[in-house]
């Protein structure tokens, strides 16, 4: 069959170089036109490479951390920060920063870095309250890891208190090596 298409290509193209040779004076009519030939059936271009199917995209079970409620608002981080901690003695200095306003400071909490890592995501220091920030989601897309992180904001109409707060979200994932991508979004917040 295909044989027969090429065929029918061939036989088409040499008779519109025949039709294209005729003098100018002359317009093709319908009698120049082949008798014989049948036009192509069905797709007679080059094969296409297989297209590749998007990655999978799955949701990666996560939970907030305990005992951390005090320092979601007051956190004593500055900077505004995405990190992955995958091991007790980073986690260690990363909690001696995130209570270091606290007096007297609390203990570190207990993460098991065998079965669970743990994302931070600081906002940085504001100057007012109001401001938030929070892990929404994680997703496995091929091989990475995706966490959405949402800063909220407050409009210029909502009531705020006149303090610094530095906004925090630490949640904690499964262990694992595959390379983490923070997919940022904000939000302001309507108060009237």
């Amino acid at each position: 069959m295909r044989m027969l298409k090429q065929s029918a290509l061939l036989m088409l193209a040499s008779s519109l170089v025949v039709v294209g040779c005729s003098s100018p004076a002359t317009a093709p009519t319908e009698d120049d036109a082949p008798t014989d030939v049948q036009a192509p059936v069905g797709d007679v271009t080059a094969p296409q490479s297989p297209r590749q199917e998007p990655a999978p995209v799955t949701q990666v079970p996560f939970h907030a951390l305990k005992n951390l409620d005090p320092f979601l608002t007051y956190s004593g981080l500055i900077k505004s920060e995405r990190l992955v901690i995958q091991d007790a003695q980073t986690w260690a200095t990363v909690w001696t920063q995130i209570v270091s306003r606290a007096i007297p400071q609390p203990n570190v909490v207990e993460v098991d870095f065998r079965r669970e890592r743990v994302l931070l995501a600081a906002m940085g220091q504001k100057a007012s309250g109001g401001y938030a920030i929070s892990i929404v989601n994680v997703l496995r897309s091929g091989e990475t890891l995706q966490v959405s992180v949402r800063e909220t904001s407050p409009s210029d109409d909502c009531g705020t208190s006149d303090e610094l707060t530095q906004p925090l979200a630490v949640v904690l994932i499964p262990a694992g090596s595959e390379p983490i991508q923070f997919l940022e979004s904000t939000e302001v917040q309507q108060c009237l």
